[in-house]
């Protein structure tokens, strides 16, 4: 799938803002290659977050500094684990849909914060607020936090594991990928 590329991706756009001289790609390439993303205690963690989201709909609160993460969840979360998912924006999504989880089956339900180390502290505060809520009401949900200081070692290490998430639930509910480019493509052919 297109969405499967997304790490040759990376390295192209990387190509193209050095050869536009606004980056230098390879610079910073190097510094990564000394990386310490745990894979192992990665890949453990995503599959905790995967068998915690089984076959509930998802929802991910994100603040402008991780939203374009939560969109790359949401997708993958779709598109590969076949998972209904709502990607909602602090500190808008309070006036949206914050109150509607209270009254909503608490079963079918999963939620995702993702967090960043520099976050506004006015929505580092509403997470803590709505985690603390959402506790009182029994709802499930994880925080994830993105620690990287260095914005490309944190797109990286967020990129693999939004991934590891993704395939994770997709192997968890059996979903067979042949299937469903089959059903798509078929689909889009009556259109």
């Amino acid at each position: 799938m297109p969405r499967d590329t997304v790490f040759f991706q990376f390295f192209f756009l990387g190509g193209i803002l050095e050869g536009f001289k606004i980056l230098n790609f390879r610079k910073r390439i190097l510094k990564l290659r000394n990386l310490k993303f745990d894979l192992e205690k990665n890949s453990l963690l995503a599959s905790k977050i995967a068998q915690k989201i089984g076959k509930k709909i998802v929802v991910i609160y994100a603040t402008s500094k991780t939203e374009f993460f939560g969109y790359h969840l949401k997708t993958f979360l779709e598109e590969d684990a076949l998972t209904f998912t709502s990607l909602q924006k602090l500190p808008e999504a309070l006036h949206n849909n914050f109150l509607t989880l209270k009254f909503f089956n608490k079963e079918k339900i999963f939620v995702i914060f993702l967090k960043a180390f520099d976050d506004f502290p006015f929505n580092k505060k509403i997470i803590t607020l709505m985690a603390q809520e959402f506790q009182k009401w029994g709802l499930n949900f994880k925080e994830i936090f993105l620690k990287e200081k260095d914005k490309l070692k944190r797109a990286f290490f967020q990129i693999i594991f939004n991934t590891l998430i993704a395939l994770n639930l997709k192997e968890l509910k059996k979903i067979n990928s042949n299937y469903q480019r089959n059903f798509l493509k078929q689909f889009k052919a009556k259109i």
